[in-house]
Formats: structure tokens, C-alpha cells, sequence
């Protein structure tokens, strides 16, 4: 017995203790006139807790609130709830429960007026009148920049391609999304280009095609001159052949060191390593400059030995010369598409 006590006892202080003090209440109830006397008897408080509420006029809290929380107008006609602000029933006062202020809810109107907007100075009005607002004024939006996308133009800024879209609250193109080509690179006649922007697309640069064009210009000239550097010296090398170690000419000897020399001083980089191998060693021979004193029988063996390579090289600058120069004109035409 003593435990139940005891049980009820904390039960109420709990209910006594959780419930928060308010000074005032709504009440909403159902009222007792004939046409409600079978739904009366109703009643749902709640407690005022807005500690800036000090009493008056009954709140917008109760006609909202408090009365969605009483659920009465889910089968109760307006006609027969009624709104009161009253003293809390919880204070210790003679004034607790004293209804203060009782509202019919049928006679409750918000007098809401149409608020009627000025379209020409307010941009919201504009809109929702269909119209488009533009350099602050509201305009036809038939008379803006644009009325779809495709009245957008894209363009370029550096290397950035500026995709435009078109608000159609504004009838103005406006920037959508930034593409960078120079993160995009494209294979060009062999070699990779970072690409740019041109006439709002991503494509190659004019300014790298003109470095491309005069680099590849000047080696098909460099392989040129120097397949027929490497020509004259085969032609020396062929009379050095023909002639007896005995009889070999002093200016043929004297033509084929000069050969030598120019290749190695202009095109030795040029060459493949079997090419750079015969001048550097055909030099050595001729190193002297004297006819006499040089070693007729090893430049004899020199010559015979090194035609066959140094003709195979020919053909590859040869053909190098023709692949550039190709380059080159491919180069050319892709400038002038471009200017």
C-alpha cells in the first residue's frame, strides 16, 4: 500500500512540475445555440506561452494554432466555435479561468485587400504579368535581346569559350557555362596542340600554326640542303672509286674533305648514326690537308665501303624533305582557312 502511495505521489508531482506557467489561455469551444446543441460541450485550452503576449486583444494564436490543434473543424460548422482569451486556469488567482475576450469564429474576417502591383515599377508584378524586366524597366518581352536559347550567341574570352543562355524573365542572354580549351589537346599532322578559343569553338591556335608552319618550313629546307651536301660528297666519294690508289687526284681528295667539313659543321645532327660514323672518320683520314702525307689505300677502302650507307641516307633526307615540305603546305592552307 505504502508503495502505490508513493507511486501516485510522483505521478502528480511529474504532472505538477512538467506543466510550464502561462499567465493566459485560448479557449475554443462549442457552443450551446440550437442549431449546435448536439455537437456542445466541447472545449480545447491552450496555454499562452509567448512571454511578449501581455494581454488585450486575443492573439492570432488561438485562431490558428490552438484551434488547428482542437481538430472542431473537421466535423463543426464555424457557426459554432467560438474563440475566447481567458486567465490560465493554472494561475494561483481568483482570476483563473476568467474568459477576458469570446469571438464568434464565423464573425472572424481577415480583411485582406487585393493588393494591386504596379508592373512598371515593381519587377515581381512584371513577371507575373508576362511581361520581362530589362535595364529596370518592364518591357514586351518581345522587344528584349532574345526569346530562346538559340538567340544566344557563344563567345569567346582568351582561351575560354562563354556558352550563353538566354533568362527569360529579362529577355537577355547571359553566360550558362565556361568551357577552357586550353585543357583540350588535338593531334595535328603528328603532334599534339592545346587548343583555343576561335569564333566560339574550340580549335587550334593561330599563333601555334605559324610556329608549326616556320619550324616545319625550315627543316624541309635543311633537309634539303643537306641531301645535297650529302649527294656532292657521294659524287667525290665515286671518283675516289674509280681512280688507283695511285693515281687519286689531289682535287678530288680536296673536294671530298670539303664536303666533309660542311656536312659535319651544318648537318651532322641530321644524320643517322652509321652517317655521323663515315664523316667523323673520313675527316680523321683527311685530317692533314696534305695529299701526300695521307693514307691513300685506308681512304681508298673508306670511300668503297661508305657509299653504299651514306646512299641510303640520301634517300631518307630525301624523303624527309618531302614529308615536311608536304607539312608544310597542309600547315599553310589550314592559315589561310584561318585568317
Amino acid at each position: 500500500m505504502k508503495k502505490i502511495l508513493m507511486l501516485l505521489f510522483f505521478v502528480l508531482l511529474v504532472g505538477c512540475l512538467g506543466h510550464e506557467e502561462a499567465e493566459y489561455e485560448c479557449q475554443i469551444k462549442v457552443t450551446s445555440g440550437s442549431e449546435c446543441s448536439a455537437l456542445s460541450g466541447r472545449v480545447r485550452a491552450c496555454q499562452i506561452l509567448d512571454p511578449f503576449y501581455e494581454g488585450g486583444k486575443t492573439p492570432e494564436y488561438c485562431f490558428n494554432t490552438c484551434l488547428d490543434k482542437s481538430k472542431f473543424l473537421n466535423d463543426v460548422p464555424a457557426d459554432c466555435i467560438q474563440v475566447s482569451l481567458a486567465h490560465s486556469r493554472f494561475l494561483n488567482s481568483s482570476k483563473a479561468g476568467m474568459v477576458i475576450e469570446t469571438t464568434q469564429l464565423s464573425t472572424v474576417e481577415e480583411d485582406i485587400e487585393e493588393e494591386v502591383c504596379d508592373p512598371d515599377s515593381d519587377k515581381t508584378c512584371c513577371i507575373e504579368n508576362s511581361k520581362c524586366w530589362k535595364d529596370s524597366k518592364c518591357i514586351d518581352c518581345s522587344q528584349g535581346d532574345c526569346q530562346v536559347e538559340s538567340d544566344c550567341d557563344n563567345a569567346c574570352d582568351g582561351d575560354l569559350i562563354q556558352e550563353m543562355g538566354c533568362n527569360l524573365n529579362t529577355a537577355t542572354c547571359e553566360k550558362t557555362f565556361t568551357k577552357d580549351c586550353s585543357k583540350i589537346n588535338q593531334v595535328f599532322e603528328d603532334d599534339f596542340y592545346y587548343l583555343t578559343c576561335r569564333d566560339a569553338e574550340c580549335g587550334l591556335d593561330l599563333k601555334d600554326l605559324g610556329i608549326m608552319y616556320n619550324d616545319t618550313s625550315k627543316e624541309a629546307v635543311d633537309y634539303n640542303l643537306a641531301a645535297q651536301d650529302v649527294r656532292k660528297l657521294i659524287k667525290s666519294m665515286d671518283d675516289i672509286a674509280i681512280q688507283t690508289m695511285q693515281s687519286m687526284a689531289a682535287d678530288t681528295l680536296s673536294t671530298t674533305f670539303d664536303a666533309l667539313n660542311v656536312i659535319s659543321g651544318n648537318w651532322i645532327q641530321l644524320l643517322a648514326e652509321g652517317a655521323v660514323e663515315i664523316v667523323t672518320s673520313g675527316i680523321n683520314y683527311f685530317a692533314t690537308g696534305d695529299a701526300a702525307a695521307m693514307n691513300k689505300p685506308e681512304i681508298f677502302k673508306w670511300a668503297i665501303d661508305s657509299r653504299s650507307t651514306l646512299r641510303i641516307e640520301l634517300s631518307t633526307l630525301e624523303l624527309k624533305h618531302e614529308t615536311a615540305k608536304a607539312k608544310a603546305i597542309v600547315l599553310k592552307n589550314e592559315i589561310n582557312k584561318l585568317k
